[in-house]
């Protein structure tokens, strides 16, 4: 009875043993799924959690944009009105601003109104290269130590790219600062394959208004790339005309007029005279 009773049992775990084979050769993947070495059953850890870096803050960055914009915006005082300017050149105490040659031709007795509130009387380039361009040079004398443009590229950004101007409009504009300084930013909208009249090149959508010709034109990095020049829906006439007296495609009439329009750096740099020597356009600050 007890020899039965062992053949039995003996029988039963055999059967069990090879149910078990059976099962694993059904299901190879569920081994496979398995690392070496690793227990069935047991969850491998989780790796390592990895916080992601932060991401840079739009307004630090538009913060600093706005500094660096204003530091080189200066007002063109002339006669009982006013433009905008760049500082673009310093040698010792004389400085070189870069404005419109439209914001001349509203008076005579040309003052700079500098970031820090100091006005300074200032004279004309005593070479006009940028002809028939709507470009013009001032210079003056302080003691004082500003900061000076670095130069970007305008005819290398694509259409929707980040631009932000910088001037001192006539009226009071929202989110103007106390000494009229005004910062907006807005995007490329066109860039011309030849210039208008003026040297007008670059459109973008940014607000700019009477004031404001002369002022930069910034990219992301704080590096000028443009004049402004030419306000969004022209009162009137018709600026948006070539060079060489032709017209654009009509189709493009209603975003030609919707847009501000300004003169790319590389025409200042490629006219501006030897005797100016201008920021290169790879300069730090």
């Amino acid at each position: 009875m007890k020899r039965s009773l062992a053949v039995l049992c003996f029988a039963i775990a055999g059967m069990a043993l090879g149910l078990g084979w059976y099962s694993q050769a059904l299901n190879p993947l569920q081994l496979s799924a398995q690392s070496p070495g690793q227990s069935a059953g047991v969850v491998p850890p989780s790796p390592p959690s990895v916080s992601p870096s932060p991401s840079p803050q739009p307004d630090r960055t538009l913060q600093f944009l706005k500094q660096r914009a204003r530091s080189i915006t200066v007002k063109v005082l002339a006669g009982q009105s006013w433009g905008s300017g760049i500082l673009v050149q310093r040698q010792q105490r004389e400085y070189v601003v870069l404005t419109n040659h439209h914001v001349l031709q509203a008076g005579e007795g040309y003052q700079i109104q500098t970031p820090d509130g100091k006005i300074y009387p200032a004279v004309p380039y005593p070479v006009e290269p940028f002809q028939p361009n709507d470009l013009a040079l001032l210079k003056f004398q302080s003691p004082k130590q500003y900061a000076i443009a670095s130069w970007g590229q305008s005819l290398n950004l694509r259409v929707g790219s980040m631009v932000f101007a910088a001037g001192f409009p006539f009226q009071a504009e929202p989110q103007q600062d106390r000494d009229g300084f005004q910062f907006s930013r807005g995007q490329v909208s066109l860039i011309m394959d030849k210039a208008f009249e003026g040297g007008y090149q670059v459109g973008y959508s940014n607000r700019v208004v009477k004031g404001m010709s002369g002022g930069p034109v910034l990219n992301s990095q704080g590096m000028v790339v443009a004049v402004n020049g030419m306000h969004a829906y022209p009162l009137w006439g018709d600026p948006y005309v070539f060079v060489d007296g032709s017209h654009p495609p009509s189709q493009l009439k209603g975003l030609l007029i919707k847009s501000s329009w300004a003169i790319p750096v590389e025409t200042v740099l490629k006219l501006a005279p030897r005797s100016l020597h201008l920021a290169s356009t790879d300069r730090k600050y």
